[in-house]
């Protein structure tokens, strides 16, 4: 009986110490998960600490670069004359009567002063107007486009929210078609939309290679758009 109990043992032998080296192994597996978990918890914290500091140091350096220019503008920001040479003006306007001729490459003092399409300026000691028109382009020349855009934007958005919004997304020239109700080759049909307003109907033809679109408007106006694309129209 004992020899038979010491044979079974032997027989199923194989199969426990398998079964506890899995049940080892699934244990480690476990382990290294938490291990790996932990890790990865602490890198999202790591990089949501490090996000914070990257935008920390943006905002500093924005603080810095603001002061700088302050106090640039206080002093004057050093700007060339274009090739086109300038003229420095005893008012903000081309009736203004000029103070002195100004050549390419000269170099005027510009302040933090502007009125379209003129910013305060000096030359030796001489202070008038200058449009920016004749300087060249610099950081500080930029942002006072920038700026006169900004406040020309938002008048227009008081008086044409529609203009506005079309100048936001397709720049002022395109706009200024748009509300004109002009219509062009290659045109986009959300242009012809914004122009036109939406047909009274549409005709839509698919291949394999393109899709066709008849836009058919009042007065026998017709629009013919190929993937989209105003292509030819006719009245």
């Amino acid at each position: 009986m004992r020899y038979i109990s010491f044979l079974i043992f032997l027989i199923l032998l194989p199969g426990i110490l398998l079964a506890q080296e899995v049940d080892s192994l699934n244990s480690e597996i476990n382990q290294l998960n938490q291990n790996k978990n932990l890790i990865e918890s602490q890198i999202d914290s790591l990089e949501t600490e490090r996000e914070q500091l990257v935008n920390k140091i943006s905002e500093l350096r924005g603080q810095v670069n603001k002061i700088k220019l302050e106090s640039e503008r206080e002093k004057g920001v050093p700007t060339r004359i274009s090739m086109i040479g300038g003229r420095l003006r005893d008012k903000p306007s081309s009736n203004g009567n000029v103070i002195v001729e100004l050549e390419e490459n000269d170099e005027v003092l510009i302040y933090d002063w502007f009125q379209k399409p003129y910013v305060k300026a000096s030359y030796n000691g001489e202070v008038g107007y200058i449009s920016y028109g004749a300087l060249k382009e610099n950081k500080f020349v930029r942002q006072i486009k920038s700026q006169i855009k900004q406040k020309e934007l938002q008048k227009i958005q008081e008086n044409n929210p529609k203009l506005a919004r079309l100048i936001k997304k397709y720049g002022e020239s395109t706009a200024k078609r748009l509300i004109d109700g002009e219509i062009w080759i290659g045109m986009t049909d959300e242009m012809a939309r914004e122009a036109l307003g939406r047909p009274n109907d549409v005709n839509r033809t698919t291949t394999s290679y393109s899709v066709r679109e008849q836009w058919v408007y009042p007065n026998g106006k017709y629009l013919y758009f190929e993937d989209g694309v105003l292509d030819s129209w006719q009245e």
